[in-house]
């Protein structure tokens, strides 16, 4: 999906979760969790996947700072020690 794909996006419906996985990186991170957000219903959230790397560390700060994580885990892959963290959003502080 490019930049240009997701701006024109339009949903017809609101929806409860909307699931970002593995692909935030790719984007301006708040621009597009912003761009959906009209999307979600009232109490709906965003649940987040990314892999454990430098560059998502920045990533998940820039995200906390304008959604509260309700709940978050990490998950590491036993045999390779690859991480992903997965957390539940909602706007707002």
């Amino acid at each position: 999906v490019s930049n240009a794909l997701y701006s024109r996006y339009q949903a017809d419906k609101k929806f409860e979760v909307i699931i970002f996985n593995d692909v935030l990186y790719y984007f301006d991170t708040l621009d597009i969790l912003d761009k959906f957000r009209p999307f979600l219903k009232e109490k709906g959230i965003f649940i987040i996947s990314m892999w454990e790397h430098p560059q998502t560390v920045k990533l998940w700060e820039e995200i906390n700072k304008k959604y509260r994580c309700l709940d978050s885990h990490r998950i590491t892959h036993s045999s390779s020690n690859n991480s992903w963290m997965i957390g539940a959003f909602k706007y707002g502080q």
